[in-house]
């Protein structure tokens, strides 16, 4: 999990959609998409497949904007180890808590 500033200055709706289009033109193929409630409000995430070598692995990618930052969770892994982890991922974003200032973890 990481932060940075929300320059310019957008809604969570903005990012999540500036997001998926980055993810999308750099070539990933988009498996899921969704929400969540965290801890300091609504956030919105995606799934993508992305081969590695020669075996398939899921990379999620989280965010949520609080004031002005826009917190931003990460985690990827083989397509079944993922599968086997998915609800607990899912569950831990609605963990997401900024403790400190802009980099923070």
């Amino acid at each position: 999990m990481r932060t940075v500033v929300n320059d310019p200055e957008q809604s969570l709706d903005f990012w999540t959609a500036a997001l998926g289009r980055q993810m999308e033109e750099s070539g990933y193929l988009l498996l899921e998409e969704g929400a969540f409630s965290g801890a300091h409000g609504p956030g919105g995430y995606f799934e993508w497949l992305a081969p590695v070598g020669e075996e398939d692995w899921v990379y999620l990618t989280a965010i949520t904007v609080v004031e002005e930052q826009i917190v931003i969770a990460e985690a990827a892994g083989r397509f079944d180890l993922y599968q086997a982890r998915r609800p607990e991922l899912l569950g831990a974003l609605a963990t997401l808590r900024v403790e400190s200032g802009i980099g923070g973890r």
